[in-house]
């Protein structure tokens, strides 16, 4: 089962999680010796390092007959944002649960993520946020060098962003 950011940055910035180590959930390519960011290879001078605390709420998956709603692009503001919604579509389901919180000032993001199918790991990562019509895309070099990109849709208090690797899922993020 992919889950929404997890999976891609967690292949792309394995030495940024933290936690028990010896592999997630699903999957998940984890580190082995549960190195955080603050001494990962690719922590340019603290340029990779969040202190930002995951005090969002935990969320269940959502089913949902229908497809996804069509991505509008927009602004996606700066502040802190909590996952409040995990959305399937078109009769798919899954069973994990998921907490994370995120902090946009300016082009600089900050996420910490917990996934219950990964008990003990934590993942945070910094990267550059830029936005194009429907397309949010997170890159650089705390990132593994990587780009990601998803289709969303973004309020003066919301973003909500179709998960790359599962069409059937978006996760809404509220601004705090």
């Amino acid at each position: 089962m992919k889950r929404f950011v997890w999976v891609l940055l967690a292949a792309a910035c394995a030495a940024c999680s933290t936690g028990a180590g010896g592999g997630g959930g699903g999957g998940v390519p984890m580190p082995a010796d549960g190195g955080g960011i603050d001494g990962a290879a690719n922590d340019s001078g603290g340029a990779c390092t969040t202190t930002l605390a995951n005090t969002a709420p935990i969320v269940a998956k959502t089913t949902n007959p229908g497809p996804p709603p069509a991505m509008t692009g927009g602004t996606i503001n700066d502040g802190t944002y909590f996952l409040t919604r995990i959305d399937k579509f078109n009769g798919h389901s899954g069973p994990n649960t998921m907490q994370q919180t995120w902090r946009f000032a300016g082009s600089r993001v900050e996420s910490v993520q917990v996934d219950s199918l990964a008990p003990g790991m934590e993942l945070r990562f910094v990267a550059t946020s830029s936005s194009a019509a429907t397309t949010w895309t997170l890159n650089g070099a705390c990132l593994g060098g990587r780009t990601v990109s998803f289709q969303y849709t973004a309020t003066a208090t919301q973003i909500m962003a179709i998960n790359p690797d599962d069409p059937n899922e978006m996760h809404t993020l509220t601004k705090q």
